[in-house]
């Protein structure tokens, strides 16, 4: 039986899907221009603009502006943590808006249906687990999504089954499924790994839940259908919020319980894992919380084999191209002892990785146990 395989994708992955459309982490303010958003809905952004002028000196509403939003996510909670006075809460929630709607608006412009992702959901195995720290639905949606949500049906027939497995056993619809009524799960000794899950660690442009602390429902997350609309819980009828955690050293995990629960999950399968594929991230060094995960994966008894798909593992220059050691090392040192050097495998894309193209037989590098030796 061969071990099982778990997949960590970060934004490079969907900046590949989509050929660059998507943005990374300072590109929002750009991509936010490109798309209109702002000349359309300008006015619900006046305060983040004024803010984002004041403290970093710069104007949202210029063409090619580049702003590291987990700059200002930081900056904002430092200051919510010193007072809760002026809307600092609302702009907040104005930048979490803006992420939302330049997702929503790039993904209706995804023509290719033949993209990475869709390599990727093809060779998927039933075992294999996803974890993704990405917010858009690009994904999401070549798994089965849309048809899962307007069918209310999470059947076996769909295929692969990460995402029916995420709304089977853990969104709130497993809660009125006839699953989790009859099978309700005992306390276990041991993890057992036998179905392959979707766990989204940062929440999704979709995922909508209470948040009323005395209606039975808060807390609790669905995601719906059309992500741009406004939903009202069933039980208060207050209006309901999108569940995203933004980019910032404190993330508050335990504030929401779903996101509690997926991040014990992950831990939990980095324990069983035996192959640790990780595609389009990139370990920024103050990202402990995803740093403290990847090292979860020292507990499994099984791991053999760290794979990582990036084009940041290869520098190319006038005088050759050659193994990028400060990107590759980030990421090795975390398994130095336990994996040994020829057993990691490096590819620039993911189409790269399902023909076996490594980086030394794509660039006809220096063998690769003496390119290795430099880590």
């Amino acid at each position: 039986m061969r071990g099982k395989r778990l997949f960590i994708l970060g934004a490079g992955a969907s900046i590949a899907h989509t050929k660059g459309l998507f943005p990374s982490i300072t590109d929002f303010f750009t991509k936010a221009n490109e798309l209109e958003i702002f000349s359309k809905e300008k006015h619900e952004f006046k305060e983040l603009a004024n803010y984002i002028q004041e403290f970093f000196g710069q104007n949202i509403f210029k063409k090619r502006i580049k702003i590291n939003i987990e700059t200002i996510f930081t900056h904002l909670e430092i200051q919510l943590e010193r007072s809760s006075g002026g809307n600092l809460i609302g702009i907040r929630e104005q930048l979490l808006n803006l992420i939302r709607l330049v997702l929503i608006e790039l993904a209706s412009k995804v023509q290719d249906e033949d993209g990475e992702y869709k390599k990727f959901a093809k060779q998927l195995r039933e075992t294999d687990t996803i974890i993704t720290f990405n917010w858009d639905l690009l994904l999401d949606d070549i798994l089965n999504r849309k048809d899962m949500l307007k069918n209310k049906n999470f059947s076996k027939e769909y295929r692969p089954q990460q995402y029916r497995n995420f709304l089977r056993d853990l969104s709130a619809f497993s809660e009125s499924t006839t699953w989790r009524n009859i099978f309700a799960k005992p306390p276990y000794e041991k993890w057992e790994s036998e179905e392959g899950l979707y766990l989204k660690l940062h929440g999704s442009v979709d995922w909508v839940y209470c948040p009323n602390e005395y209606c039975r429902g808060f807390g609790k997350v669905f995601p719906v259908l059309e992500p741009t609309k406004k939903y009202y819980c069933s039980n208060c009828h207050e209006e309901m919020v999108t569940l995203l955690i933004p980019p910032v050293l404190n993330k508050q995990y335990r504030k929401y319980p779903l996101i509690r629960r997926l991040w014990n999950t992950a831990a939990q399968e980095m324990h069983s894992v035996a192959e640790l594929i990780i595609w389009g991230y990139s370990l920024p060094a103050t990202d402990f919380y995803n740093e403290w995960l990847l090292r979860e994966a020292r507990k499994s008894k099984n791991i053999k084999k760290l794979i990582l798909i990036n084009p940041n593992n290869i520098r190319k220059g006038k005088q050759g191209n050659y193994i990028s050691r400060t990107f590759v090392i980030r990421f090795y040192n975390l398994f130095r002892d336990i994996i040994p050097k020829e057993l990691i495998e490096l590819y620039e894309y993911f189409e790269d990785y399902l023909a076996k193209n490594d980086l030394f037989s794509k660039y006809n590098l220096d063998k690769k146990e003496e390119a290795l030796k430099r880590l």
